[in-house]
């Protein structure tokens, strides 16, 4: 695959994670109704770096437990993570069910796409 298709495999992942995560709003800001779009921007590529290594929904709960409480403040029960965590997991394994091979390689992660 031509790196162009995979530029935009990636922009349309990032933009449906973000989706999910402004439909979360832990915080409550309601990004593109009164808050910021951006808002949870800065979580999106870790999230997906964790998808396309292959980590599992405990992965992400971690991830998510460690962000609210380090980053925004929040106790992490209040804003649910092991429901985003879910949410998130059924629309990759949905996705790669389809479109991806994910292989690691020692440090490096080699992203197969298959356009269909």
């Amino acid at each position: 695959m031509d790196n162009n298709k995979l530029k935009k495999v990636i922009a349309d992942e990032q933009k449906e994670l973000i989706y999910m995560l402004n439909e979360w709003d832990p915080i409550g800001i309601l990004p593109g109704e009164e808050g910021p779009m951006e808002e949870y921007d800065c979580i999106a590529g870790p999230i997906l770096s964790l998808l396309h290594r292959g980590e599992n929904k405990k992965k992400l709960i971690i991830f998510f437990n460690e962000h609210l409480k380090n980053h925004i403040g929040l106790e992490p029960e209040d804003s649910k993570p092991a429901e985003i965590a879910d949410k998130i997991m059924n629309w990759w394994n949905k996705k790669i069910g389809k479109h991806h091979i994910t292989r690691v390689v020692g440090n490096k992660i080699n992203l197969y796409t298959l356009i269909i």
